[in-house]
């Protein structure tokens, strides 16, 4: 293991709430699905040191999204090259043969990432699992997919019943590309999707499509609706040092997307900084549940560390909301959070709220008023502040107070989301170690941010007596120990 970064500065205590490997280098989430009982995460590790080095599928898995088991890596790089993103299916019907009778196989859809003699190649490939997702073998016919392109990665696999056939969404340099199969190992292109405003440099990664029926209301599905189809990618333009998520609302034929987006409108999924690379549950009957890496490639191999890098969001459960003619996208934490979650009897210290000290998640209810509210999550050393107009509807988060050196004008930048707001009076804080994540009116503006304090927050401060607010122990009691043995098989 490299330790080379354990002088650098700022916490380095493990998130309470948020998934961080046992040790090494983490980035995208893979192959999400649950099955056997369990939300399986693979994602992107690279074991043996503390930055962006040959890429592994790491493995862990929970019962409730809250408390994660390590286990062994699952996928390493062969003569094929490094095992880059890609995703999870079932296939309950053993279309691809891997299976044995009554028992079909979980099949990983992922990226080989080859590079020799200065030029890169990135293909498709396929592992097989008869176990339950705890042990692989590689398809002997590898790779199923590969045209000789460089950027051609992050393959999104599901099953479409209509077409009775798997579908296959992944990048390829400024566009989203469609395949399919009856097989899983012989695909056929179907069609591109561009969105037509593309700028110079940039890159799209990590796309996924999911159908979502629309909610009416807070809660109710809409009946006789049809349903919606989401387009979701990550959008990288590296010499400029910006990410972000966008998202297309549309419909898809079993061939194509068409996007019903009005033209010029940008959809961005999180307005923080710091999350990139979503992706969602399979096999997950009846809601739609999202994870995304929490962090910017522009600092990402900076961050203060000493025996793991990274973090994953905390699951966020997703609902189609109305908007006009046209629909969005609303996040909130997952139900299991509060389902595990113990009120905290919150105190008054004159204008502070005292915190526990540890991941808590803080709901609020603010006046209407034609006003900045100022809030500050602080330990008396460091302050995370927090601005709120109800009335402009204006949010921003100031972190230059909260962070470690030589991560660079990136990370000092503040942070200004502009959102139109159904009830803007509402606020919810997930606050943990190194990270709040911010749910803005009925979740349709979310905000990711890392920050790095000397110590955990103990005080919410605010001024406004008619602030309401209620405060959840966050805690995650029983995760597991990091354990090196782990690491390799």
């Amino acid at each position: 293991m490299d330790n080379k970064d354990k002088t650098a500065v700022g916490s380095y205590r493990r998130p309470g709430v948020h998934f961080s490997p046992p040790s090494g280098w983490v980035n995208d989430p893979n192959g999400l699905i649950y099955f056997g009982g369990y939300y399986h995460l693979y994602y992107q590790y690279y074991p043996d040191g503390l930055t962006h080095g040959a890429m592994h599928w790491g493995h862990a898995r929970s019962v409730d999204l809250l408390h994660w088991e390590y286990l062994p890596v699952a996928l390493y790089p062969d003569e094929h090259g490094e095992i880059f993103s890609g995703s999870m299916v079932y296939d309950r019907e053993n279309t691809s043969g891997f299976g044995t009778d009554g028992n079909g196989p979980l099949v990983a859809v992922f990226t080989h990432h080859l590079e020799r003699g200065g030029t890169v190649i990135q293909s498709q490939s396929l592992a097989y699992s008869l176990d339950g997702g705890n042990s692989f073998l590689k398809y002997a016919g590898n790779p199923v997919l590969n045209p000789g392109l460089r950027d051609f990665r992050d393959p999104k696999v599901f099953f479409h019943e209509p077409e009775g056939r798997w579908i296959m969404v992944l990048s390829a340099g400024q566009e989203v590309q469609i395949y399919s199969s009856v097989n899983l190992k012989e695909w056929e292109y179907r069609s591109t999707f561009q969105s037509g405003d593309q700028e110079p440099g940039e890159i799209w990664e990590c796309p996924d499509l999911f159908p979502m029926t629309p909610e009416n209301g807070d809660t109710e599905k809409t009946s006789g609706q049809e349903q919606v189809w989401i387009l979701t990618f990550s959008v990288i333009i590296p010499d400029r040092k910006y990410s972000c998520v966008r998202y297309f609302t549309g419909t898809f034929n079993g061939s194509s997307f068409t996007s019903k987006t009005p033209a010029g409108e940008k959809k961005i999924l999180d307005l923080g900084y710091d999350f990139y690379a979503p992706v969602t549950y399979e096999n997950v009957q009846s809601r739609r549940i999202l994870m995304g890496w929490q962090n910017r490639w522009a600092y990402a191999e900076r961050l203060p560390a000493v025996k793991y890098r990274g973090t994953m969001s905390f699951p966020r459960e997703l609902k189609l909301m109305r908007s006009g003619t046209d629909y969005r996208l609303a996040q909130y934490p997952v139900r299991e959070l509060l389902d595990a979650a113990a009120p905290y009897p919150a105190q008054r210290d004159g204008a502070a709220v005292l915190l526990p000290g540890q991941p808590c998640y803080i709901t609020l209810e603010l006046p209407l008023r034609d006003e900045t509210r100022e809030f500050c999550l602080t330990n008396g050393h460091n302050c995370l502040k927090i601005l709120v107009n109800t009335n402009t509807k204006e949010l921003e988060i100031n972190r230059t107070s909260v962070f470690p050196e030589d991560l660079g004008k990136e990370w000092l930048c503040r942070k200004t989301c502009l959102r139109e707001i159904k009830h803007p009076e509402s606020l919810r804080l997930l606050v943990d170690t190194n990270s709040v994540e911010l749910f803005w009116g009925e979740g349709e503006a979310v905000c990711s941010m890392l920050y790095y304090a000397k110590a955990a927050f103990t005080k919410f401060l605010t001024d406004h007596q008619e602030v309401r607010y209620e405060l959840y122990l966050a805690g995650a009691e029983g995760r597991e120990k990091p354990d090196e043995s782990m690491q390799k098989k």
